[in-house]
């Protein structure tokens, strides 16, 4: 066992811009939770969320650093680096774009720290991210030991960026699926489930749209937003008469439970590294519809675990809804498939032990001249 080592578990510092709600949080979360006291995480800005709880029961260390704006960014990359000192981690992972630029800029002289980051998504001009950053971002990463990407999408759209790592190795996400899964029905009348944050990523407004096709349907949105977010959907409710049919969870807590009680989940997102919500629903044994994007065609196989549709298309979403509801023993089949297929290749186990892997291989290929 190496010096400062528990269990076999590397000593590894997670940054990440914050820790609210979405994917990327729910993946540092894991890892560092896993590790326990061999686990420390520093995030730039915003609360721990529903995190705090369990991760001080589980030992890790927590830095917060409140980063205001680009004119604190000095003043954040020293304490950044005062942070990695107090916590000596033999290896620092970052997540999501402003944290990984700015953990390159803090432990750009600590050579003997190996830096492996996380690309969760897909740079799109949709996403709203600046090209000067994704480009700034391409050039870095040739600091990084290695770049992981949560799907082979993931890594594709990296080369197509010019991202030029040392090594970007695909570790998918992983859940942990329940051991018992309820038996799937259609209530009357059926309901149709998404999750997801409220930005325009996840199809919110697409999911709506579709359900005013579907007159005979339900809705159970979970999700969370700013105010402006909260008041567009307020304002697509009021619009389309879907008040009294769509349940809102502003808590974003009830997302288990409204995939559990959906008749069909549906992920529409415009773009996705992944799709974290579409192993969850899957885990449940409940068919799911999503976008033909990105690594959301990883995840689904078309006709098999769920359908697929064209993005952008309240229609196309309507429609696949309804034939899945018209075949109700399919659907059941569907969700099976889904179980299986998660339990197959995206499961938590298979992903906590890729990364400890790649922990390893990066503590054991220190070199003397990089250790100095």
């Amino acid at each position: 066992m190496r010096d400062g080592a528990q269990g076999g578990h590397p000593r590894v510092l997670h940054v990440i811009t914050g820790m609210g709600l979405g994917g990327a949080e729910k993946v540092v979360y894991q890892l560092a939770s896993h590790a326990g006291s061999q686990g420390g995480i520093v995030w730039l800005k915003g609360p721990l969320a529903k995190w705090q709880d369990a991760l001080d029961q589980a030992g890790v260390t927590l830095l917060p650093l409140e980063l205001r704006g680009w004119r604190d960014l000095p003043r954040a990359v020293s304490q950044l680096r005062q942070r990695v000192r107090q916590f000596q981690p033999e290896v620092v992972h970052g997540h999501l774009i402003h944290a990984q630029l700015l953990t390159r800029w803090a432990v750009r002289h600590m050579r003997s720290i190996p830096l492996v980051t996380t690309e969760h998504n897909i740079y799109t001009s949709s996403q709203r991210v600046p090209r000067w950053l994704v480009r700034l971002n391409a050039f870095t990463c040739q600091q990084d030991r290695a770049v992981v990407a949560v799907s082979e999408a993931v890594r594709r759209s990296l080369k197509a960026e010019g991202f030029r790592a040392k090594e970007i190795r695909v570790i998918y996400n992983g859940i942990e699926p329940p051991k018992v899964v309820p038996p799937y029905t259609v209530v009357t009348p059926p309901v149709i489930t998404l999750v997801g944050r409220l930005n325009r990523q996840k199809g919110v407004d697409i999911f709506l749209d579709a359900l005013r096709l579907l007159p005979e349907c339900r809705g159970w949105l979970v999700g969370v937003g700013n105010e402006s977010e909260c008041k567009k959907v307020e304002g697509h409710l009021q619009r389309d008469n879907l008040q009294s049919r769509v349940r809102w969870d502003q808590t974003g807590l009830e997302g288990v439970r409204a995939m559990t009680e959906a008749s069909v989940v549906v992920v529409p997102s415009r773009w996705e590294g992944l799709g974290i919500v579409a192993l969850e629903a899957m885990s449940l044994g409940r068919p799911v519809i999503a976008s033909r994007v990105d690594g959301l065609c990883e995840v689904i196989q078309d006709s098999v675990t769920g359908m697929l549709v064209a993005p952008e298309s309240p229609e196309a979403l309507a429609q696949a809804v309804r034939k899945i509801l018209s075949d109700p023993a399919q659907a059941a089949e569907m969700g099976r498939a889904g179980r299986r297929r998660v339990e197959e290749r995206f499961t938590l186990t298979k992903m906590l032990a890729s990364h400890q892997q790649l922990y390893e291989e990066l503590v054991q290929n220190q070199t003397p001249e990089r250790s100095a």
